[in-house]
């Protein structure tokens, strides 16, 4: 039988190998010069990623796990008079993750910050698709105010949003 289509080659490339770093390489920093946060093992399932609400306001944190890394915003709206009414998003500028614990730090936005220590456990809910609450985001938040010079810290649940399957 007679192929008139083009010929295929195999390509060959030399086999992949680790390669180590030098003495002089540095470890991810943050902006503030800080080492970032290492993630660990998740042992979170994939569909913990997602949206939580802080409060009535539409104020929320997205979480995104992916590969044992972890990242995210807080987006929340400004109450000062310069940004009163004006959704702000905080990105995580630090962040981990180890078994169910998930830490992070925000960037500052006008001398705010946000950060968490706790972890995502499962709500009473059957689906994610039934109200807010299948996923629950909870341990400690903490509201760093550089202007009032103020630290507050606060236990909390957090619900995730619905979502379609």
């Amino acid at each position: 039988m007679w192929c008139s289509g083009p010929l295929m080659v195999a390509q060959s490339a030399a086999d992949p190998t680790l390669h180590r770093r030098d003495a002089t390489s540095q470890p991810d920093k943050t902006a503030a010069g800080k080492p970032r946060a290492h993630s660990g093992f998740s042992t979170l399932p994939g569909d913990a990623s997602g949206e939580y609400l802080i409060d009535e306001a539409g104020s929320t944190v997205e979480i995104t796990i992916d590969s044992g890394k972890v990242s995210g915003y807080v987006t929340k709206m400004g109450d000062e008079r310069s940004d009163k009414d004006t959704p702000l998003t905080f990105f995580f500028d630090q962040a981990a993750v180890d078994g169910n614990r998930v830490t992070f730090t925000t960037k500052k936005i006008h001398g705010t910050w946000y950060s968490f220590d706790g972890g995502i456990v499962r709500g009473d809910l059957k689906t994610t698709r039934d109200e807010n609450g299948y996923y629950l985001l909870r341990g400690t938040w903490t509201t760093h105010d550089d202007a009032r010079n103020t630290q507050s810290r606060d236990q909390v649940s957090l619900k995730a949003t619905p979502r379609e399957n």
